[in-house]
């Protein structure tokens, strides 16, 4: 690699002996060293891949780690009180949804945004998507996604 020194646009010098330390340039607050590398990549080189079996019969894999320590997915207790904690949570959001009608008043606050004041328009699932959406028309126009 190449080491050129610049203060601004202007070439100060070259920093191109290996044997003299950086403090031997002449160089000041503000400037800049520019490196240019002449490396060169052989673009051609297949990728390294592993079958699931190769994968899995590794000892020093992260796969192997969580397994051996029964962690994350592989901690069948840990994975049902999970999917425990997301039935109930669907359940209990579920049963807000059903309490929430249309034509009725709302107050929506969001994180980091102004509270919006607005009227609930729909209520259901939309298609494509997993789950209950409220669409509120706000009372003003802010944002992009003004409830219009």
């Amino acid at each position: 690699m190449q080491l050129e020194l610049f203060s601004g646009s202007k070439l100060i010098c070259k920093i191109d002996n290996n044997d003299a330390m950086l403090g031997s340039f002449p160089i000041e607050n503000g400037m800049r060293i520019h490196v240019i590398d002449n490396i060169l990549f052989d673009q051609n080189v297949e990728k390294f891949e592993l079958t699931t079996q190769q994968y899995d019969s590794r000892e020093d894999s992260v796969r192997s780690f969580l397994k051996r320590n029964k962690l994350g997915k592989y901690n069948e207790e840990e994975m049902k009180e999970i999917e425990k904690k997301r039935e109930e949570a669907v359940k209990r959001d579920l049963e807000r949804a059903q309490k929430i009608t249309i034509g009725s008043r709302c107050k929506v606050t969001t994180a980091n945004q102004p509270t919006r004041i607005g009227t609930v328009m729909y209520n259901g699932e939309l298609e494509g998507k997993k789950g209950i959406f409220i669409g509120v028309k706000f009372d003003e126009p802010l944002g992009v996604n003004d409830g219009s």
